[in-house]
């Protein structure tokens, strides 16, 4: 017996996994543009939607200019095929996150993206 997961197996283990993605949320990408005056900008725009599970990876405060800032990063699970990047946006439950990091790698049962939220 093989000690390498079969096609069938990542199959299973990837439609179990789908099952604990309870929410929806919108992946947006930006495409810089230059004015007349050559002043830049960034437009989004959405490229896709995903069943997804949000969970909170860390939370702290910090102070700026005298003002409590608070920072938290977040984990976004998506199906592993779910087109994701870095730099790309999440709208999830009316907020919206800064993508930070995605993880890669063959044989992937879930693909997760580290998140900040603007």
């Amino acid at each position: 017996m093989s000690d390498i997961l079969g096609t069938v197996e990542l199959a299973a283990i990837r439609a179990t996994i789908e099952t604990t993605m309870p929410d929806t949320c919108y992946v947006l990408r930006g495409t810089a543009a230059v004015d007349g005056q050559g002043f830049g900008s960034m437009s989004w725009a959405t490229v896709g939607t995903a069943s997804c599970r949000l969970d909170m990876n860390s939370g702290r405060e910090s102070t700026t200019a005298g003002a409590i800032q608070p920072y938290s990063t977040y984990v976004l699970s998506v199906k592993h095929n779910t087109s994701i990047l870095t730099k790309d946006r999440i709208v999830y439950g009316g907020s919206t996150f800064n993508v930070t990091s995605v993880n890669s790698g063959s044989w992937l049962g879930v693909k997760r993206a580290v998140l900040e939220k603007i």
